[in-house]
């Protein structure tokens, strides 16, 4: 196809401690022989590449706080008209013996059991995706390098437990008010 066929692209590597003196003799080459060579080594390719991990953390992570966001609310929502709605079943417990402390533990156990449960869910959704979505997209890319980490969806957990510990406590507080009487009454 060609009269006068030229190499398109040639990889190589060169061994360590061994770089400067290859990039060196690349620059002279291109200089005196061909004037029309280009290269690209792999620490400028890394370097150029800086800019496009940094935009993929910064957009991962808005579009992670987004959905972590939205997860909280809901969980949120969740445990707050589970308190609204129990408010009868609540002042029935309380009428037969059951102390505030006991009502209160109660709901922080059953909020951390949806946290836990949506954690563990997630845990292994997000080890799943990182092993096979992103691993993939990964290795076809030369310039990056995968590195398996649950860091940040261990971190979201963190923050879901601890949400869903505190929400049922202050739910309580801000609706349970008022003698059994009243909250019989007021649940009618």
């Amino acid at each position: 196809l060609y009269d006068a066929p030229a190499v398109y692209k040639y990889s190589f590597n060169v061994e360590d401690g061994y770089e400067a003196e290859m990039t060196a003799f690349l620059e002279d080459y291109m200089e005196t022989a061909d004037p029309s060579m280009s290269y690209l080594s792999a620490q400028a390719a890394r370097e150029s590449s800086e800019a496009t991990q940094r935009m993929i953390r910064l957009v991962g992570g808005f579009v992670g706080l987004i959905f972590g966001l939205a997860g909280i609310l809901n969980l949120t929502n969740t445990l707050i008209t589970t308190v609204l709605t129990r408010r009868r079943e609540f002042a029935a417990m309380e009428s037969v013996g059951m102390t505030r402390r006991q009502l209160t533990g109660m709901m922080v156990w059953e909020g951390v059991y949806y946290a836990a449960g949506a954690c563990l869910l997630g845990l292994v959704l997000a080890a799943a995706l990182d092993l096979t979505l992103v691993k993939s997209m990964v290795d076809s890319m030369w310039q990056f390098t995968f590195r398996f980490t649950l860091a940040p969806a261990l971190a979201a957990c963190g923050v879901l437990l601890a949400v869903s510990a505190a929400v049922p406590v202050l739910a309580l507080r801000y609706f349970h008010k008022g003698s059994i009487v009243e909250q019989l009454r007021a649940a009618e």
